[in-house]
C-alpha cells in the first residue's frame, strides 16, 4: 500500500509540475526535431508554447511520447515574455516557454517508411476560438505531433527548415500576414500544407472550420484568407470578423524525393475590432465594452466613444442571418436579454449599417 500511495504521490507532482493543463491553455506551439549526423537515431525535439503563465524552470515541465517507450517528462530550457503579444493583449502576458530533449531509438521501424510520431500530451486548448465550434467549444484538447525518418546509416541528417519564431499572431495592421519559411540548411525540397488543429492523433478539432470558410458561412462573398504553399506564408488582407482564429500548418521536407521528417506548428491569431476591413468601427481610441462574455441571459454594451444618432442595434449569427433587432441605446450604454438564441458566436452592431460594437458567445 505504501509503494502505491508513493506512486501516487510522483505521478501528481510530474503532473501539478506541467506548466499545461485546463488552467493554462497553449496559445501556440511548434515542435520541431533534428537528427544527430553522427548517429541518425539519436533525434533531438525542440517545442515551443506560448502560454500566459511564468514558470520557474524548475516547475515547467510537459510530457512527451517518442513514438516507442513510455511517455516522459521534460523540463524547460527556457521561459521568457513574448513582447509583441504581451503589449497587444494588455494585462495577459505571454510568456514563451521552450523545452529541448534527446532520445535514442532502438531500431528502424519495419512499418511507416522508417518514420516514428513524436507528440506532447495532456495540453488544453484556448476556449472559445472563434472557428472552432462557432465560439463554443470549451475544454478541448491540445495536440501537437511531427513525424522523424530515423536510419542507421552514419552521415544521414535531417534539419528542420529554418522559420521566423513561434508567436501568437496579431491583427493590427491593415493586412495580417505570418512569414514562412527562412532558409533551409539542408537544401532539401520542403511543401507545406494548412490543416485543423488536432484534439488527438490524427484526430481534428470538432466543427472546426478554416478561417476562409467560416467568412464564408459569415455571409462573405469570398475568401481573403490565402496560404502559400511553397513557401508557409500566410496573408489575411480582409479578415471578416475580430476573434480568436486557430489553425494549423505542417512543413513536409523531401530529399530525393523521399520523406525524411516534417515540422508543425499549431497557432491562434487574434483580429481586433479596429483591425477588421470593410467595416466601420464607431469606437477607434476606446473599443466597446460587451460584458458578460461568454453570456447565458443578459448582455451589457458600453459604447465607449461616438455612435450614430437615433440607431438600433441588431444581433447578427455567424451565418449572417438577424436574429435580434431593435435594441435601443441609452446613454452610451444597451441591455439584452439574449437567453433565446441558439449557443454559438454572434456579432452585435447597429442596424441598416456596418457599423461594429463587437462579438460575444453565447452559452
Amino acid at each position: 500500500m505504501r509503494i502505491l500511495f508513493m506512486l501516487c504521490l510522483l505521478f501528481a507532482h510530474q503532473w501539478l509540475n506541467a506548466c499545461g493543463g485546463l488552467s493554462t491553455p497553449v496559445y501556440s506551439g511548434e515542435i520541431r526535431y533534428n537528427l544527430d549526423p553522427n548517429n541518425p537515431m539519436t533525434c533531438t525535439a525542440v517545442i515551443t508554447f506560448d502560454f500566459d503563465k511564468y514558470e520557474t524552470l524548475a516547475d515547467d515541465s510537459i510530457w512527451i511520447n517518442w513514438g516507442e517507450g513510455p511517455n516522459v517528462y521534460v523540463h524547460a530550457t527556457s521561459v521568457a515574455e513574448d513582447t509583441p503579444v504581451s503589449v497587444f493583449m494588455g494585462n495577459t502576458v505571454i510568456y514563451k516557454h521552450v523545452y529541448i530533449a534527446s532520445h535514442t531509438y532502438d531500431s528502424v521501424p519495419a512499418s511507416n517508411n522508417g518514420c516514428y510520431t513524436i507528440s506532447v500530451l495532456n495540453q488544453y486548448s484556448l476556449n472559445g476560438v472563434t472557428n472552432i465550434a462557432q465560439g463554443t467549444a470549451i475544454g478541448n484538447q491540445y495536440y501537437i505531433q511531427t513525424i522523424v525518418r530515423v536510419d542507421t546509416a552514419a552521415g544521414f541528417h535531417y534539419n528542420a527548415p529554418v522559420m521566423p519564431p513561434l508567436t501568437t499572431g496579431i491583427g493590427n495592421l491593415d493586412m495580417f500576414h505570418l512569414p514562412g519559411i527562412l532558409s533551409n540548411p539542408d537544401g532539401d525540397s520542403v511543401s507545406f500544407v494548412l490543416t485543423a488543429p488536432l484534439i488527438s492523433q490524427n484526430i481534428p478539432a470538432p466543427e472546426y472550420q478554416y478561417p476562409s470558410l467560416f467568412c464564408v458561412d459569415l455571409g462573405g462573398a469570398d475568401s481573403t484568407f490565402a496560404f502559400n504553399g511553397a513557401t508557409g506564408d500566410v496573408i489575411w488582407s480582409k479578415p471578416c470578423s475580430e476573434g480568436v482564429f486557430a489553425f494549423s500548418m505542417i512543413a513536409n521536407s523531401y530529399r530525393n524525393g523521399q520523406f525524411v521528417g516534417s515540422m508543425c506548428r499549431s497557432q491562434n491569431i487574434y483580429i481586433s475590432a479596429s483591425y477588421v476591413s470593410g467595416i466601420t468601427d464607431y469606437s477607434p481610441n476606446e473599443q466597446t465594452i460587451l460584458y458578460p462574455n461568454p453570456v447565458t441571459d443578459g448582455i451589457t454594451a458600453v459604447i465607449s466613444n461616438h455612435y450614430p444618432v437615433n440607431k438600433s442595434v441588431e444581433v447578427v449569427d455567424v451565418n449572417g442571418r438577424v436574429v435580434m433587432s431593435g435594441i435601443t441605446i441609452t446613454n452610451s450604454r444597451l441591455e439584452a436579454n439574449v437567453s433565446q438564441l441558439a449557443p454559438g458566436c454572434y456579432i452585435m452592431r447597429f442596424e441598416g449599417t456596418d457599423g461594429y460594437l463587437g462579438r460575444f458567445i453565447k452559452q
